[in-house]
């Protein structure tokens, strides 16, 4: 899938992206990965690999993750609802 098949909308928070072939929202966080040490990384990717595999109706789904020389891009489903309402 390339860029032009999403449709990008960004507020403060987070960046949410329509994909037009899934026809799904989904929200994006990009973490950076200056100033961070190598144990921070470490334990950063062994978090989203224990996020990659949790299931349950009530945590929100990680969908995919991306990881650049600069950041790494965490891809999960869209809250519907804003939490301090939940």
């Amino acid at each position: 899938m390339s860029l032009p098949d999403f449709i990008w909308v960004i507020d403060k928070l987070t960046v949410h992206v329509l994909c037009l072939i899934l026809i799904q929202t989904v929200a994006m966080k990009f973490i950076l990965k200056h100033g961070k040490t190598d144990k921070d990384l470490h334990n950063l990717r062994q978090e989203i690999e224990i996020l990659r595999k949790l299931k349950h109706e009530n945590i929100i789904e990680m969908i995919d993750t991306f990881e650049t020389p600069q950041e790494f891009c965490v891809v999960t489903e869209f809250a519907q609802v804003h939490m301090n309402l939940v």
